[in-house]
């Protein structure tokens, strides 16, 4: 049988939350990018860094739900330019500041566990101004 032992903390009835914040990089197999403008249209890989915070929803009966925020975003293309060398372009995207919060999704799989990214989706609009893109991420799997 489960005990609580720091009640206290558990009784509540909003509730508990736990913040923690991680970093983790999607490569390019879990990398989709759609619509990108043309200086972009040879492009071979992508990757993201995502530092994002989730939020544990916990009361006296134990978990009940897990929230996700996305802090900021590393996004790292990379274009083959033979015979010369590649190609990279970086681009840092933060959430409020040079992308609008409502242009990125966070969408949960069925099991939340691993709680870690396991897509991104990447809309350019087919424009090279961050603030156009619409960004979609999923944690955890289907």
């Amino acid at each position: 049988m489960a005990r609580i032992y720091d009640f206290n903390n558990f009784s509540s009835s909003s509730g508990s939350r736990e913040d923690y914040e991680f970093r983790y990089e999607l490569d390019f197999t879990d990398t989709t990018v759609v619509n990108p403008p043309e200086e972009l249209k040879n492009l071979d890989t992508a990757s993201v860094n995502v530092t994002y915070k989730s939020s544990v929803k916990i009361d006296k009966n134990g978990i009940y739900d897990i929230d996700f925020s996305i802090s900021e975003m590393e996004i790292r293309f990379e274009m083959d330019d033979y015979p010369n060398e590649s190609i990279i372009e970086e681009i840092e995207l933060k959430p409020g500041v040079n992308i609008p919060q409502d242009q990125i999704k966070i969408t949960k799989g069925d099991y939340l566990i691993p709680t870690y990214p396991s897509s991104i989706t990447i809309d350019m609009k087919k424009a090279n101004d961050s603030g156009k893109f619409y960004i979609e991420i999923t944690f955890g799997k289907d």
